[in-house]
């Protein structure tokens, strides 16, 4: 597993490399440390065409992605590298360990935003936002044909250990891993509403869901209709059937 060191701190910067989406606050699934401080300095895998990196995290509860945060540094003082990020169901290996999946529930392409060993963090937002589910394990890849020395470099955080993996796609071979010094990284959703907000039984949330919001409307502890579980049915409730709206998952 090819990795870099660097023993110089710098200022953390960010960028969003895409549109934030309408709706409830998100919220933290799954936060590392920043780079920053560690025993070690600033280091990390290198993403290129011989090593993919990954990252595994476990949601507490079930959200709706939001986004995905990564620290890169760079191995170029001029050049952006393009790395592939997906989000990844869990598999396993030959050895029945977790790795990821190859199944993918979204992909995001961009190029990085570091230049040298200056981590920043790259944050891409979801369009797709898929469900996550409590318990399960699902993983963060990040890939790249950038050759070496011109590529990203996949930020160790500056303490604590989680479950990573890597592999050299070149060659075809498998990913292999397992608990270590973590990749700094952050994932943000919203929780979950699903079908909670088909309070008609139709299959689908739509407006007879709100018709009954009206019906229920007011100080209801407890009421199916309290969405938000204020214990007050009203105008919040409303906006989550409408940010629930369509067929049920």
């Amino acid at each position: 597993m090819r990795i870099r060191h660097h023993l110089h701190a710098a200022m953390l910067a960010a960028t969003v490399v895409s549109g934030a989406l309408a709706g409830e606050p998100p919220v933290v699934i799954h936060e590392t440390a920043d780079p920053f401080g560690g025993l070690f300095g600033l280091w990390g895998m290198d993403v290129y065409v011989q090593q993919s990196a990954a990252a595994r995290f476990t949601p507490d509860a079930d959200y709706d992605l939001h986004g995905i945060g990564i620290w890169f540094m760079n191995n170029s003082g001029t050049v952006h590298p393009s790395v592939t990020i997906s989000l990844q169901t869990d598999g396993s290996n030959e050895q029945s360990l977790s790795v990821p999946s190859g199944v993918i529930l979204e992909q995001w392409e961009y190029n990085i935003s570091a230049l040298g060993w200056d981590p920043m963090l790259d944050e891409v937002v979801t369009s797709l936002a898929p469900r996550l589910d409590a318990g399960e394990h699902y993983w963060i890849v990040a890939e790249s044909s950038a050759p070496p020395a011109v590529d990203a470099v996949w930020n160790f955080a500056s303490e604590g250990r989680d479950y990573t993996a890597g592999r050299d796609p070149s060659v075809g071979a498998p990913w292999s891993g397992g608990s270590g010094a973590a990749l700094a990284f952050v994932v943000t959703g919203t929780p979950a509403v699903g079908c909670d907000a088909d309070l008609d039984g139709s299959g689908d949330v739509g407006f007879g869901d709100i018709l009954e919001i009206i019906a229920h409307w007011g100080f209801c502890p407890g009421c199916p209709q309290d969405l938000n579980g204020n214990n007050q049915v009203d105008f919040a409730d409303v906006l989550v059937v409408i940010g629930a709206w369509g067929a049920c998952p």
